[in-house]
């Protein structure tokens, strides 16, 4: 491998790994935990931009980096689609009357997060499911899309078709 094609090499696996390491933190318990994973991959969704534009179209990073722009891109406007079903379901899914009951306890409530943890807890199923389907397909997607573009570029490969959905 030459010095350039090393270079690129190594950003294209140290991109892959930035991604998949911010969305691991998302999953995590901890609040300041989350913020900084949700930091760290806009940071490095930005950068990828920046990278993609200082290399040749016909390079390793310029190939990867436009597949992982329209991973993201269209996980985004999956994520988008799917939470219009998951209101929906958690909408549904409520007994007529509930919701004003909600607003009103938390309207009239000394202590707003104790009211919400009421709630969490009496529809920990719909608010769990309702997040699986909002979430869920997104978050395959791109896990599908990150580990098929990251075992392509441990080899040293370009993805074939960076424009395919799949």
């Amino acid at each position: 491998m030459t010095d350039e094609k090393d270079t690129d090499f190594k950003k294209v696996n140290n991109l892959y790994a930035l991604y998949i390491a911010s969305m691991i933190l998302q999953f995590f318990p901890y609040p300041i935990v989350v913020v900084f994973g949700f930091l760290l991959f806009l940071t490095v969704f930005i950068y990828t931009y920046v990278a993609r534009g200082k290399v040749e179209e016909d390079s390793l990073l310029h190939n990867h980096a436009t597949y992982l722009i329209r991973t993201i891109w269209l996980a985004g406007f999956l994520i988008i689609v799917t939470c219009i079903f998951g209101f929906t379901y958690l909408f549904m899914s409520f007994e007529p009357g509930v919701i004003d009951q909600m607003g009103e306890d938390m309207v009239f409530s000394d202590d707003l997060m104790a009211t919400l943890d009421i709630y969490k807890e009496r529809f920990f199923y719909e608010l769990l499911v309702a997040n699986i389907i909002s979430f869920g397909p997104g978050i395959i997607y791109m896990g599908y899309r990150f580990a098929n573009g990251l075992m392509r570029a441990l080899k040293g490969y370009r993805v074939a078709n960076v424009k395919s959905w799949l």
